[in-house]
């Protein structure tokens, strides 16, 4: 029986053999890892959906009901909101304490950049409206409605967009992405960034 050639390897075989296996193991690796990236940024995308982020949100309010966030609207030199309104004969000015129970510190955070406008905004809103309806509930309350939606507007425009379509509180600029027909929670004031606006103090003086 005649013998079989002996196989024999040489350096520059073994080399070339690991180097084609090296090779392979690096694309797979590459393959691997775009794979994981893939998924990991279709989860972002899945988790940062208005939806999921507003029951991720209510899951947390649910088992943390006593963590909450407040935030003073006042003056950078009184602490405090104070114009003239109008008071029939007499000259007058209200003096308001006003604070934003926010969602979470991520709220509380991002209105440092925005309440100087925030403040602005309840400056107008407490002069425009006469003394004899700043002093009745309703005008107080109609204060803290214009300045809550306001806020969230700047905060959140897609929702508060939603959540007025939803309750029928007024007219809004159409989203495309997104309806109050076709997104499927309802929306209520507690979704939304800012919670309520709060009177500390309030008082009208001649």
């Amino acid at each position: 029986m005649p013998k079989l050639p002996s196989l024999k390897l040489t350096r520059k075989s073994l080399i070339a053999i690991g180097a084609v296996l090296l090779a392979l193991i690096a694309v797979g690796g590459f393959l691997a890892y775009q794979e994981n990236e893939h998924q990991k940024k279709l989860a972002e995308i899945e988790e940062n959906k208005l939806e999921n982020k507003i029951i991720k949100a209510r899951k947390y309010r649910e088992k943390n009901p006593f963590d909450n966030h407040y935030v003073k609207v006042s003056s950078h030199f009184y602490n405090r909101i104070q114009v003239n309104v109008k008071d029939g004969k007499y000259r007058s000015y209200a003096t308001a304490e006003l604070v934003l129970k926010v969602q979470n510190s991520s709220v509380k955070s991002a209105l440092k950049d925005i309440l100087p406008l925030i403040e602005h905004k309840a400056n107008t809103i407490l002069g425009s409206i006469p003394a004899d309806e700043l002093r009745t509930t309703a005008g107080r309350n109609k204060i803290a409605q214009q300045l809550l939606l306001f806020s969230n507007d700047l905060l959140d425009p897609q929702l508060t967009a939603i959540y007025l379509k939803q309750n029928n509180a007024g007219s809004t600029k159409p989203n495309p992405d997104e309806t109050a027909e076709d997104f499927p929670l309802e929306i209520t004031v507690e979704d939304l960034p800012v919670q309520a606006v709060l009177f500390e103090a309030f008082m009208i003086n001649r």
